[in-house]
């Protein structure tokens, strides 16, 4: 009996075993590399080579599924296409790559210590390599894109695979030759006022009279030809001609001002409507008529890397409203969040990278754009940034597990629906290839497992637990129609990116419009002003039934005056001009004021704001309250006046033009989003102490209403959390130490203290599984404990005593 029971148990296990094999992961994937990888001498040699390797990535997947080239990065090959394909491409030379290095290792120790690795590091890499593409006829990369399919299709059985390229809305990069067609057509590009030398593509312009041949204008391009006309006809013809059914507007297309919070206004929009209104009605046009020159290809936006709320704000382009035209296929958010959060991948001077594009902030775009994608049909996709063709960085040998959290929390960020969660559809997976060298199989393995774990783990979530971010278009449409260049703390992005740092597991979102509908542990609004009335019902209604809430925004023209007066927060001030740059709890060391300084540093867009005598001043900037907590009435209501990150506050408010550390002295004022404050998450921030002030109360709301929650926050001791329930009644926590920048000493563990809530279990014992790894153990209360390593991982999964 036992022998047949054990039998058929086994049986069980190859049939599920089995069927997890067979079953198809219905979401979307992307894997993009260099055109210079491939041989153009051998190139059904290079096909057979890149799908021996790749092959398992894509052939997982039921949805769209393909392969992005760059060719050459410059827009030439597209712009100068004449029709002919025996011409060869114009590809740029001289373009160098930056030195790689060898020691494919996370680099531990104090952050000086690191410092001074990292200049050992780069001293031992690889010399800058030239990279030559040689000489590309247009049917050489016709006869490439049909191996490419022809190998995947008869030898693995991908039938309909879809290959395409990227434009990048750069003059030149990496060094390399400026493209020609800017020779001919200068007024093509605008400057950039935010960085010298910089120029993106304007979709407002008119090109001049041209006599050279061109496929779509074989007679020469007339005068006054609109920019975008020109070069949706010329994708139009390429693409047929080439075999091509994907164009991806990468960097510098759908956000010119990238990096940062730049648009093509400069650091903010400028003051007139009717500037911001033509910018996106020009980007609108530019997308709508490349998806009509070619219907059957892709056509799939990349977003700026910075601040998902920016893009209406300061890049001047209203992006739900482009995608509810129908044109637009797929969104991409250029999630490189381990190229500019890991430290020491890159030469010196640089080693801090760009904290403000890392982990935590890449996480709340995603949330931003979720949200604002919601009610769209356009597939909304994650970049899986591994390690890079160009650039030094190597994350997926440095820091794997940081990856690893990447795929899980980022394929995981939910929009809260009336009727359901809405996830992300996709992934993109980039770059393929560093050199001459394609990623290891072991690697290709982890990411292949890894990335269909996570969307099938994502696919069965049943709710997200934590603070749900409320996504408020009426006020971001009525400040782009009426006051674009009014700055009223609308940047709930970065905001939440900054607060999850401190053990707030914010892993969902929703809109202004859909509260009434949704059940949140607590909801995070988002400038709750010009709201229709019903909406702003709703949040009198809950501040007045004391659920927890947070609103954040100026009261200078980003606050309801009836939530303002509800929550108890007013100011005479009409305008903010200055920023003020220190805080104060007012003597207090006690409860949520623990181990925090009196005064600290920050970047504070000044008002003189006014709390109402029931309310508790949590911190005040010269004597204005700008974190205020009310539990009158049963109240349970905090309002922040959020402060700024100091790569946000205009140039010409900083001063000093030096940043010493170690024995190297180097500018910061000429890099890309830099300031003069410093390149570390904590001088960015001025210090933590303004967030983690307002992710202890945060928490303490949270533990007040038997949520999740967590025994201490440290400010120190940064830390990220995630939870969410499967169907099948499962909880799932995720946590990860990924932070840097914030605890300079040499030990960089985290530690997790997680309150389980009763709600969840209905007995104390639990058993921990650590499903990524060989911790396993019971507790007779309902907390997880953990000590977690630099830059680890952890998914765990809890059952009962009885289970």
């Amino acid at each position: 009996m036992k022998c047949a029971i054990m039998i058929s148990f086994v049986l069980t296990i190859l049939l599920f075993e089995t069927n997890k094999t067979l079953a198809k992961d219905p979401t979307d994937r992307w894997i993009e590399l260099d055109l210079y990888w491939f041989d153009q001498d051998n190139k059904k040699e290079s096909a057979v080579k890149f799908w021996e390797r790749y092959h398992t990535l894509l052939s997982d997947v039921s949805g769209w599924k393909g392969v992005i080239i760059n060719i050459g990065w410059s827009m030439d090959f597209l712009l100068e296409w004449d029709g002919d394909v025996k011409k060869d491409l114009k590809l740029p030379k001289g373009l160098k790559t930056y030195p790689f290095f060898k020691d494919l290792a996370q680099l531990s120790g104090s952050s000086e210590e690191r410092y001074r690795l990292n200049k050992e590091r780069f001293k031992n890499a690889d010399e800058p390599a030239i990279v030559d593409y040689g000489r590309w006829t247009y049917r050489d990369i016709r006869e490439l894109v049909l191996q490419i399919r022809k190998v995947g299709k008869e030898k693995y059985g991908m039938a309909d695979l879809r290959i395409g390229t990227y434009v990048l809305g750069f003059k030149e990069i990496y060094g390399g030759e400026t493209m020609s067609f800017y020779g001919k057509h200068p007024n093509m590009f605008r400057d950039n006022v935010c960085y010298d030398g910089y120029s993106f593509p304007d979709f407002e312009s008119f090109l001049s009279a041209d006599k050279n041949s061109y496929a779509s204008f074989p007679k020469g391009i007339p005068e006054g030809t609109p920019f975008n006309t020109f070069f949706a006809l010329q994708w139009g013809s390429l693409s047929k001609v080439l075999g091509l059914d994907v164009i991806v507007f990468r960097d510098s297309f759908l956000g010119v001002g990238v990096y940062d919070r730049n648009g093509p206004y400069g650091k903010k929009a400028p003051a007139e409507p009717e500037k911001v209104a033509r910018w996106s009605e020009a980007t609108a046009d530019l997308v709508k008529q490349t998806k009509l020159a070619n219907p059957k290809a892709l056509v799939i936006g990349y977003s700026s890397a910075a601040s998902a709320v920016s893009d209406w704000r300061v890049n001047c382009f209203d992006l739900e409203a482009i995608a509810k035209e129908g044109y637009l296929d797929a969104w991409i958010d250029q999630t490189w969040a381990g190229a500019w959060n890991e430290v020491a991948q890159r030469p010196p001077p640089y080693f801090w990278n760009a904290p403000t594009l890392g982990w935590s902030y890449q996480l709340a775009n995603i949330l931003v754009h979720a949200a604002v994608l919601a009610e769209t049909k356009v597939r909304h996709y994650i970049l899986v940034g591994i390690y890079d063709s160009w650039e030094s960085w190597d994350v997926i040998n440095t820091a794997p597990e940081s990856l690893r959290w990447s795929i899980w929390a980022y394929s995981h960020a939910a929009v809260k629906m009336p009727d359901s969660l809405k996830m992300p559809q996709g992934a993109y997976i980039s770059w393929c290839n560093k050199g001459k060298e394609l990623l290891s199989e072991k690697n290709v393995q982890f990411l292949r497992k890894n990335i269909n774990e996570a969307f099938a783990d994502a696919q069965q979530v049943k709710e997200v637990f934590g603070p749900t971010l409320v996504y408020n278009r009426s006020a971001m449409q009525w400040q782009s129609e009426n006051k674009p260049d009014q700055n009223i703390r609308e940047w709930i992005d970065e905001q939440a990116g900054t607060l999850s740092k401190w053990h707030i597991p914010i892993l969902s979102i929703t809109r202004s419009e859909y509260t009434a509908k949704v059940k949140s542990d607590m909801f995070i609004y988002q400038t709750p002003v010009h709201l229709p009335e019903n909406e702003k019902q709703t949040i009198l209604n809950q501040i007045k039934s004391g659920q927890p809430i947070m609103i954040i925004g100026s009261p200078v023209g980003g606050l309801d005056p009836e939530i303002a007066a509800m929550v108890g927060v007013s100011t005479q001030a009409r305008a903010v001009d200055d920023i003020e740059y220190v805080g104060s709890i007012n003597g207090r060391t006690s409860g949520l004021y623990k181990d925090l300084p009196n005064t600290f540093p920050l970047f504070q867009p000044y008002s003189r704001n006014e709390a109402s005598p029931e309310c508790e001043i949590v911190y005040s900037v010269r004597n204005s309250p700008c974190l205020i907590f009310n539990r009158s009435a049963g109240k349970q209501a905090l309002f922040w006046d959020a402060p700024e990150l100091s790569v946000n506050i205009p140039f010409k408010q900083a001063t000093g033009k030096q940043i010493l550390f170690g024995d190297e002295t180097f500018r910061f004022d000429a890099m890309p989003g830099g300031s003069d404050f410093g390149r570390s998450t904590d001088q960015i921030l001025g210090s933590p102490t303004s967030f983690v002030l307002a992710a202890r109360h945060i928490n303490d709301l949270m533990k007040k209403n038997g949520k999740l929650n967590v025994a201490y926050i440290d400010q120190y001791n940064p830390l990220h959390i995630s939870a969410w329930q499967l169907r099948n009644g499962e909880f799932r926590i995720l946590t990860a130490a990924i932070e840097e920048g914030i605890n300079h000493g040499p030990d960089q563990t985290r530690t997790l203290e997680l309150n389980i809530p009763e709600e969840w279990v209905d007995r104390e014992v639990i058993i921990w599984e650590n499903l990524w790894g060989i911790n396993r153990y019971s507790t007779n209360s309902r907390k997880l404990f953990a000590r977690l390593e630099q830059s680890e991982s952890r998914l765990y999964r809890f059952v009962m005593n009885n289970q």
